[in-house]
């Protein structure tokens, strides 16, 4: 039997006993349940186990929610899942979408202490994930603007990546940025790209006149 074959009838066997785990009769069900501690449980297990991307990224979204911060086994599961797949692609899954997937789910939730920052700098600034670290990189903007700036900066000058490094910005605004961020609201490819690096210069300028106000005399 094909590898890729005994991968999807393990993925079957591994997604039909967590649905007579919980009584569900489909994947769109079991992922309506209630968030309990054995079932979050459960779903990490799935989440580790299965290879299918459209049962890993129904399963990675299920696992992001209000929840999350209570439980930083979740982050780890998706941080580790992305470096796994990206550098140990298998033809199984649809690549580069279930990596863009993973960020996409961890830019929900993610914490401003969280003890990822440094693999998520990594990510954002490694070329070798391409466009599969967009999400990344938009999640770095959770973060003071000290500790991202000498990442997000360049970033501005990224085909791949430079409109969601502007946004990120927005969110955590860096004085640094402001050349680069001037050059992209001119020259910008596209309209959402601008409209980032717009906003990010606004939101800077509202910071230097916060500290200009806060000023003594």
């Amino acid at each position: 039997m094909p590898p890729d074959l005994k991968q999807r009838e393990h993925d079957g066997r591994v997604v039909d006993a967590a649905l007579a785990a919980f009584d569900k009769p489909n994947l769109y069900a079991l992922c309506e349940a209630d968030m309990t501690p054995d079932f979050i449980a459960w779903m990490l297990q799935l989440f580790e186990t299965v290879r299918d991307p459209i049962v890993k990224l129904h399963v990675g979204g299920k696992l992001v929610g209000p929840w999350t911060r209570r439980h930083p086994e979740i982050e780890a599961a998706l941080v580790h899942a992305f470096l796994r797949e990206a550098e140990n692609p298998d033809p199984l899954t649809g690549h580069d979408s279930m990596l863009w997937g993973f960020g996409s789910d961890l830019q929900r939730f993610v914490r401003r202490k969280s003890p990822f920052l440094s693999t998520y700098l990594a990510i954002a600034s490694n070329p070798r994930y391409g466009a599969a670290r967009q999400m990344f990189v938009v999640l770095l903007g959770r973060f003071d603007a000290a500790a991202v700036e000498d990442t997000l900066v360049p970033l501005l000058e990224d085909q791949d990546v430079q409109g969601h490094a502007a946004l990120a910005l927005r969110r955590a605004p860096s004085p640094r940025a402001l050349p680069a961020l001037t050059a992209l609201a001119r020259n910008a490819p596209h309209k959402w790209m601008r409209k980032h690096a717009e906003g990010a210069i606004q939101a800077i300028e509202k910071l230097a006149a916060k500290q200009a106000a806060s000023r003594p005399g």
